[in-house]
């Protein structure tokens, strides 16, 4: 057996110790809730703390020495086992979600030199014809587990002893929109660790908290904030069966803390409202909210809301008191709406390259339209700052990144001096509160979470040789959830001349390029489609070395809108 050891959270230097940490003081404390056969099944942070030293020695056994592991499935607890047992030792875990399509699958193994695979059995297709020397279902892991057991009884204690080093790889996440252009980053086990300690000290969680993870485990925001952030704590996780079961999934686990996107947040919101009035009671709940908003401090405020407002918050599992508000904005209105109704809504700038996150609102310190003030440890820079006050978002920090993997050029670009370059547009109130403005390296992110790659629309649209130019931007859609892509294109005239005579109308460029656009719209993802276009008769705007000035034409855009 392992040697037991006592335990502080404090000045952690890996995640295997932090597991041991944890599981140490926690012991028959439920760690998972996972639904089978119907229920809600409940696992200990003890049986957790075997089964991981067990899979881990199992795996050790089998896997090559320094195995980059694809670990793909949806979440569940066989997800968080292999997580922990490839990052406490038998591995480096590279998750991937298991919607992930082919191509991308393709170059996510390509790139990161994938040597083994532990997979979900559902998506046993994706993984069967792929060349990758070792291939574990996770429906072996029983087997595994009782195997490594029998290892661990009779003195194996290669999982526990096994040499980490507190800036070695933990994980590599993909970041979205990998296909062709993969960007694995890297981040060590002392950027996780500053990521938790710094939420640990911010946000007030504790061992009494329930998380509902319904975001997909292979992004770095819900591994790290709704997987080991909860962990951590000595809180429990309960997986969701889905995003069409997530309203009964709460009533059923009745939780107190999610990580969430915009999109899902609002509808949270829309929901609760549509419900109070479908039951004629919202008057009754306005005149609630009247009466316990004035109420100090927090967490007398907390306790009146959940009282008086008990039957609204039912059908969110009643006792819903943070969501983790990660990927997107979140307007400023449906930020107060929801504390209103007794559930804060921490909007953070989400990013992968600080191990999940680098600025939180947090229910004592908050700014409503902002993400919040940066993580302790990290420090914000504004580089080359506008008269406006806008930048770019420089970090650094022990939450930043080691880097992209296998992929020197994009990691000298983006780690400079000590600093991390985000590419993202932001300014800082008088009091620290970030605002981001542009998007993520030109990214379109979508109401459903998607990011749409405009370079690869624009190398689309200029098959039509009626487009001399084009660029493709984001602009809100109808609801203010999230973007939709549009297009600013320059006409080639010569070419209209040709078409439709010298004498040509711009009316006549336009009904063409439309009816195109509608016919390459079909054979795109709807959340990739063309919803609005505009015809430019002058140059697109650019800069001094040539590039188009994106965030222009998105102003241009949205105000054509």
């Amino acid at each position: 057996m392992a040697t037991t050891r006592e335990y502080s959270l404090h000045n952690m230097p890996d995640l295997r110790e932090l597991f041991y940490a944890v599981t140490g003081m926690q012991g028959t404390s439920v760690a998972f809730h996972e639904k089978k056969q119907g229920f809600y099944q409940h696992i200990s942070y003890g049986r957790f703390r075997e089964e991981v030293e067990a899979l881990g020695t199992a795996l050790g056994a089998r896997l090559p020495g320094e195995a980059r592991i694809l670990i793909i499935g949806k979440n569940s607890y066989h997800m968080a086992l292999a997580l922990f047992a490839a990052a406490c030792g038998a591995g480096l875990p590279v998750p991937v979600d298991e919607t992930v399509d082919s191509a991308e699958l393709s170059v996510i193994i390509r790139e990161a030199g994938i040597t083994a695979v532990l997979y979900d059995p559902a998506v046993a297709d994706k993984i069967k014809r792929r060349r990758i020397p070792v291939k574990i279902s996770m429906a072996d892991f029983p087997a595994l587990i009782e195997e490594g057991r029998a290892a661990v009884q009779a003195g194996d204690e290669s999982f526990c002893r096994r040499a980490i080093a507190p800036d070695a790889p933990a994980a590599i996440f993909y970041t979205a929109g990998t296909t062709g252009r993969a960007k694995g980053v890297q981040l060590s086990h002392r950027n996780i660790l500053a990521t938790l300690r710094a939420l640990h000290a911010a946000e007030g969680i504790g061992a009494q908290d329930i998380f509902l993870s319904h975001l997909p485990l292979s992004h770095a925001y819900e591994c790290v904030l709704g997987l080991l952030f909860p962990f951590y704590c000595g809180a429990s996780v309960a997986f969701a069966e889905g995003i069409g079961t997530l309203m009964r999934n709460m009533r059923e686990i009745h939780p107190t803390a999610m990580v969430t996107i915009p999109y899902f947040a609002e509808r949270i919101y829309d929901k609760f409202w549509q419900l109070t009035k479908e039951r004629g009671t919202e008057t009754g709940v306005r005149r609630a909210i009247a009466v316990s908003d004035p109420v100090r401090p927090l967490s007398a405020r907390q306790s009146l809301k959940e009282r008086l407002l008990r039957e609204a918050r039912l059908p969110f599992g009643g006792a819903l008191r943070t969501l983790f508000v990660v990927g997107d904005f979140l307007p400023a209105a449906v930020c107060k709406g929801l504390r209103q109704i007794g559930m804060f809504a921490a909007q953070g700038y989400g990013i992968t390259e600080c191990a999940g996150l680098a600025a939180i609102n947090t229910p004592e310190c908050y700014r409503d339209g902002s993400v919040g003030r940066p993580l302790e440890g990290l420090t914000f820079d504004l580089y080359n700052q506008q008269p406006d006050g806008c930048g770019e978002i420089r970090i650094k920090g022990d939450g930043v990144m080691l880097g992209y993997d296998r992929d020197d050029t994009r990691t000298n670009e983006a780690l400079r001096g000590g600093w991390y370059y985000t590419g993202d547009l932001g300014r800082m109130d008088e009091d620290g509160f970030l605002y981001v403005i542009g998007r993520k390296q030109n990214g379109i992110e979508c109401a459903d979470g998607t990011l749409v790659s405009p370079e690869a629309l624009e190398l689309l649209i200029r098959q039509n040789p009626l487009v001399g130019e084009v660029v493709v931007a984001g602009v809100p859609n109808a609801a203010h959830t999230g973007y939709e892509p549009a297009a600013l294109i320059l006409p080639d005239t010569a070419c209209a001349a040709e078409l439709f005579g010298i004498d040509f109308r711009p009316d006549e460029i336009e009904a063409a390029i439309g009816e195109w656009l509608g016919e390459l719209n079909a054979t795109l993802a709807p959340s990739a489609a063309i919803t609005l276009f505009a015809l430019r008769e002058t140059p697109l705007p650019r800069n001094a070395a040539g590039r188009v000035l994106r965030a222009e034409v998105a102003a241009e855009l949205a105000a054509a809108k």
